[in-house]
């Protein structure tokens, strides 16, 4: 479906459940922004521990992401153990300045 389609058929929709999809969309977008600036956050983080990490550490996170997408069921948070967190910061220790 394409954009123009989707607002077609949006705009059939009666005016109060336009604004309710309106605010959903909107609340996405706020969370969508929200992980961002937290991503962003954490790779000017890591960039100032070390020239080139803030790259390494946003291919981890794209590589974790298309491994979610491509295996939802492959595991859960709960699943991943006390040592989880640890693995980034381990990885990372191989800097020089």
């Amino acid at each position: 479906m394409t954009v123009d389609e989707l607002k077609a058929a949006a705009l059939q929709l009666a005016p109060q459940a336009r604004a309710d999809l309106a605010r959903e969309l909107l609340s996405s977008l706020d969370e969508l922004s929200e992980a961002e600036i937290e991503l962003n956050n954490a790779a000017h983080h890591y960039a100032l521990q070390c020239p080139g990490l803030d790259q390494r550490f946003i291919a981890e996170i794209e590589l974790a992401l298309s491994q979610i997408v491509a295996f939802p069921a492959a595991s859960s948070p709960g699943n991943a153990g006390p040592g989880a967190r640890s693995y980034w910061a381990t990885r990372t220790r191989s800097c020089t300045r």
